[in-house]
């Protein structure tokens, strides 16, 4: 693809941004539905005949490699479709049915690609310019699509020597025909991203010094094929990051994201001392921000605020020595990454050993060339930036916009599901519109307190949704209630359902319209500020243990011995009647355990518990077997079929207390 270029017009419009958009996603389409089109090829073989167990591996392997490339470009619903297809393909008995079924997935797949593809079309670009750099390849498609899909600015240079147009002029005319003026708004790049293929990078040094000194301020983040020391020492004096051309283009983004942030943060300082006014005088001139602080306070709280990130601090301060300043930096939580440089006029051995195990970064002569200092306070802002967290600065980015959120969040549940690991989604609702929440000042806050992994997107204006990658409901419930009280959001009339995948929903739009339906239900009923989808009113509630045995006898004796520990128990003499309840369509909580004999009436109890794993009730309710049947064979089956533990009957009364309250998670006794 030829590059952008001015005579065009203002090359960074929208048009020209969908224009470009239409064009990688034409080349990946293509590459996509060749695979596509000779997987389904040779899964249609399967309507004639039997397939032979070449054609399956190789259909196994375009299942992988085609689910592997629409999870990268965000089809993440698409690429699970095309995985389940996989797993029809290992079948033993693979045949008519398996091709039925995989038939219809294809159409299902397409449609996702649809659906998401529209979505991603309509994410308007509100981040920084991202420039893309290289000949057309995968690589570069993929990264051009997901920083659009994110809602960057992204443009593609082939050879990135492409300057800014001049913001002067563009033509026009007035009303009365006369040739006019006017001013093109260039906002300058904020990112660029190189994708090379020269595998010792000889070859493409010149043309990276080349791209440096065509964008000389932002952040340069190379994607090259070589891991060599001796290679990449060729060029690294013009880039910022070096990556590996095997890694995944959302961590490129997400490094090209954080570089950006770090570029951005200011290189501001403060100076406290005699001899101030003439040191700051001279920095200033010297491409710092740097204010004079009047006391020890006014550094503090300088330093506390952001509005400078280093101090300079000369030999006389004071009522303060310059050691008792620097221990309190050190000491302070919120400071341990604040640049502290010290002017020391003695050159005493011992102090500057003093100095330096207390923490400071540099100290320098009274005589020091004053060049040379910017050049040090810079270089050690930059490298402090490297070393920073960035959730502090990140915070002030706000929400992410919701077809965004969209396509991450469904990204995060596809991750999630690979690794067995949960995802906990929670949606906050405002029953009144406040200026501070239409403004945004309230999303920026409140995204600050979340880690740069994290999603933090507003729905409309009175819905905020936020997903935490590896936290379970009651984890997330704690964080919601944490925001809860910092923000006193019961002022503005706040509330926040809490759901987790995949235990309280199978896809975003079943987790969102499951928390959607717990925020409904507890508007009804009074529900605390921040709830779990599993919430029900008192009088709702499952006991907490139901007894499935036909002794009555027992039944009396454990209702009575727990119920004066505080557990509700309810027993359950008819088996039949207890896998109704637990089963059902009924609206009723599931209790939390379920003490199982295996002797029932009218079905076994290693049916039963069978009868719960197919139901899917195993997933939310533990099962203790309490049991005189003892052999090998009944509880190794009982174990399998999803039973958490085995009480021998008798029983002794502590060691159940205590087996229950462990399947419980309390700590009674």
């Amino acid at each position: 693809m030829p590059p952008l270029s001015p005579e065009k017009g203002n090359p960074f419009s929208d048009e020209v941004a969908e224009t470009l958009l239409d064009e990688v996603w034409a080349r990946s389409h293509a590459r996509l539905e060749r695979r596509l089109t000779k997987l389904e090829s040779i899964v249609s073989a399967l309507f004639d005949r039997s397939l032979e167990p070449t054609e399956i591996l190789e259909a196994i392997a375009l299942a992988d490699e085609v689910a592997v490339k629409l999870s990268v470009l965000g089809f993440s619903g698409a690429g699970e479709l095309i995985r389940r297809l996989g797993t029809l393909l290992v079948d033993p008995d693979l045949g008519l049915p398996h091709a039925i079924s995989m038939a219809s997935i294809f159409d299902d797949t397409r449609t996702a690609v649809a659906t998401t593809l529209g979505e991603i079309r309509l994410v308007k670009p509100t981040g920084f310019r991202l420039k893309v750099v290289g000949a057309v390849s995968e690589t570069v498609d993929q990264l051009i699509w997901l920083g659009a899909a994110q809602g960057l600015r992204v443009e593609h240079d082939i050879d990135g020597l492409q300057a800014d147009p001049e913001p002067t002029t563009g033509s026009g005319s007035d009303d009365d025909g006369v040739g006019g003026t006017e001013p093109v708004d260039v906002e300058p790049v904020g990112a660029v991203a190189v994708v090379i293929d020269d595998p010792d990078l000889g070859r493409s040094r010149a043309v990276i010094r080349g791209i440096r000194e065509t964008h000389p301020r932002p952040p340069i983040v190379l994607i090259a094929p070589t891991r060599a020391v001796s290679h990449r020492a060729r060029v690294v004096e013009w880039v910022d990051t070096i990556l590996d051309r095997q890694t995944p283009p959302l961590e490129v983004i997400t490094e090209l994201r954080a570089a950006v942030m770090r570029s951005t943060l200011p290189r501001s300082v403060s100076v406290l001392g005699v001899g101030s006014d003439w040191l700051a005088e001279h920095l200033n001139d010297r491409g710092l921000d740097v204010a004079i602080e009047e006391s020890v306070d006014e550094l503090f709280d300088a330093l506390r605020s952001k509005r400078s990130r280093a101090a300079v601090l000369t030999p006389d301060l004071g009522p303060h020595r310059p050691i008792e300043i620097l221990r309190m930096i050190r000491s302070d939580r919120e400071l341990r990454s604040t640049v502290v440089i010290m002017i020391e006029p003695r050159e005493d051995a011992g102090r500057l050993h003093l100095l330096r195990r207390e923490g400071v970064d540099d100290i320098v002569a009274n005589t020091v060339d004053l060049d040379d200092l910017a050049v040090l306070l810079k270089s050690r802002l930059a490298r402090r930036a490297l070393q920073e967290p960035l959730e502090h600065h990140e915070g002030t980015l706000g929400a992410v916009a919701w077809n965004t959120a969209v396509v991450l969040m469904e990204r995060m549940i596809t991750v999630s599901f690979r690794r067995h690991t949960p995802v906990g989604i929670a949606v906050l609702e405002f029953d009144v519109d406040e200026d501070e929440i239409s403004s945004g000042e309230l999303d920026q806050t409140m995204a600050s307190e979340f880690r740069r992994e994290d999603i933090f997107a507003r729905y409309d204006e009175r819905h905020v949704v936020v997903a935490l990658q590896g936290v379970d409901r009651n984890t997330i419930i704690r964080r919601m209630q944490d925001i809860h009280q910092k923000f006193s959001l019961s002022e503005r009339r706040g509330r926040a359902a809490c759901v987790q995948f995949p235990v309280d929903g199978r896809s975003l739009d079943e987790l969102l319209e499951n928390a959607a339906d717990t925020l409904e239900h507890a508007n009804r009923n009074g529900a605390p500020v921040v709830l779990g989808h599993d919430w029900e009113p008192p009088s709702a509630r499952a006991a907490d243990v139901v007894l499935v045995d036909p002794d009555l006898t027992l039944g009396s004796v454990l209702v009575s011995t727990l119920e004066r520990r505080g557990l509700s128990i309810q027993q359950q003499p008819d088996a039949l009647d207890a896998l109704a309840d637990l089963t059902g369509a009924s609206t009723k909580s599931l209790p939390s355990v379920v003490l199982l004999e295996l002797d029932l009436i009218g079905i076994d109890g290693l049916q039963f518990l069978r009868q719960l794993r197919s139901a899917g009730v195993l997933e939310r309710v533990k099962v203790i077997v309490l049991s005189a049947r003892s052999g090998e064979s009944d509880l190794r089956l009982a174990f399998e079929l999803g039973a958490d533990d085995y009480v021998p009957k008798p029983f002794s009364t502590p060691l159940l207390l205590h087996r229950l309250n462990r399947a419980l998670g309390t700590g009674a006794t």
